[in-house]
């Protein structure tokens, strides 16, 4: 009976020990959540489960207290509950707290460490990447065919003929009628002998019928020959006039043929200034979005798949601004004019958190690492570390508060509309 009491109320110790190690864990997850200071270890996609969990904890916290309470206290019948299926703890005082230790450490840590966003330590350690698309394989154009050079020439006079009528306006039109208008001359041409032979064979007959009746033939005759004429050019005048109106939606058509022939010649090279596998199209798409736009503004939102895009098809956006803000970091090897506008990119929590950046060159100097700066400049190229990497030429560097929440994610939506 003795042995039982005391063996009780080692249990009790026990369970009540990981009853406050669990209701700790709930308590400070509630804590970060109530402050915002839980994005800087947990991705928001995953702070409900986060939360649900510190509501399990809770729950679990409750039921070791109370078994506690209840071995203490002898709040139950002996035996009660006694199935044979317990674990009970090792009896050995130091594994016990190593074990407990385990728990206990990070969560003293937690509650005694300041809540600190990561920046440019974090950075050092898990090392910088200046090329957002190394791990994505660059695609060529795929070469041409021997079979598709063919189509392609074969199909060339017929493309060349559509913008030549839509520059010449109404000179292509007047020449679309012409063109008509000899077809239908031939036509009539070829058409003159038959109609002579059938005006020949019925002035005869006419002049038989005149000479029978006592009338003269050679008047009949000439009136003939000259309805016949009257009649012939009738019949090539109005065959010209169809044929002049038949011409007459080519000459309309033309122009709005040639331009939509010329826009969708401009997207295949648009296409091929963004070559792509089946894993990149959306990234392509976006790059054929951005490659319109003078001034490319990267935020928060959408950083990553930017990032990549602009890393891919770097060549395509020479020359344009670019307008980025992170924080400052540096390379122990950088110039003073030199600097990283860099990015934290996490995808589940901070384990996982991986720093991009862009390389600034031309200004900051004198700025600290981890100051949050608005960059604008000249996007252009330069190797750094035996890497060709993008570079920013600044135009301007501005010190800006630092965000709220001071991390980027990957886009889940659309891509298309991170380019508005």
């Amino acid at each position: 009976m003795l042995n039982a009491i005391r063996e009780d109320r080692r249990l009790a110790w026990h369970y009540g020990f990981r009853g406050l190690l669990l209701g700790g864990f709930a308590v400070y997850i509630a804590h970060l959540a109530k402050s915002g200071r839980l994005q800087y270890y947990i991705a928001p996609r995953t702070m409900l489960y986060v939360k649900l969990a510190a509501l399990g904890l809770f729950v679990l916290a409750v039921y070791f207290v109370y078994e506690a309470l209840r071995l203490r206290f002898g709040w139950a019948e002996e035996g009660a509950g006694d199935c044979g299926c317990e674990h009970p703890p090792a009896r050995s005082i130091w594994r016990n707290a190593v074990l407990y230790a385990l728990f206990a450490a990070p969560l003293a840590f937690g509650f005694a460490l300041p809540d600190k966003a990561m920046g440019s330590d974090v950075a050092a350690v898990k090392g910088m990447r200046l090329d957002a698309a190394g791990a994505v394989s660059r695609v060529k154009a795929p070469a041409a065919s021997p079979a598709a050079g063919a189509a392609r020439a074969g199909a060339s006079p017929a493309a060349g003929e559509a913008p030549s009528a839509a520059s010449g306006g109404v000179g292509s039109a007047a020449g679309h009628a012409g063109a008509a208008g000899q077809a239908a001359d031939s036509a009539d041409a070829g058409a003159a002998p038959g109609r002579a032979e059938a005006g020949a064979g019925k002035s005869a007959d006419a002049a038989a019928a005149a000479e029978r009746s006592g009338v003269g033939s050679a008047t009949p005759a000439g009136a003939g020959s000259a309805g016949d004429g009257d009649a012939s050019g009738q019949a090539e005048n109005g065959a010209g006039e169809s044929a002049g109106r038949s011409a007459a939606p080519d000459a309309g058509a033309g122009p709005a043929t040639g331009q939509a022939e010329a826009a969708a010649g401009d997207d295949a090279q648009l296409a091929k200034r963004f070559p792509h596998d089946e894993y990149g199209a959306d990234l392509a798409a976006l790059g054929m979005r951005l490659y319109g736009q003078d001034l490319i503004s990267v935020r928060a939102e959408g950083f990553l798949e930017k990032a990549t895009t602009l890393s891919m098809y770097m060549d395509n956006f020479q020359g344009k601004t670019l307008d980025v803000s992170g924080f400052v970091y540096r390379e122990p090897d950088m110039k003073p004019d030199q600097f990283i506008v860099s990015r934290l990119a996490m995808t589940c929590c901070s384990a996982d958190a991986v720093p991009y950046g862009f390389l600034v060159e031309g200004a900051g100097t004198g700025l600290k690492a981890d100051t949050w700066v608005r960059v604008k400049g000249e996007i252009g190229k330069t190797v750094y570390g035996g890497n060709t990497i993008l570079r920013i030429k600044a135009a301007s560097v501005a010190k800006i508060a630092a965000p709220k929440d001071p991390y980027v994610y990957p886009y889940v939506g659309d891509l298309s509309k991170l380019a508005g």
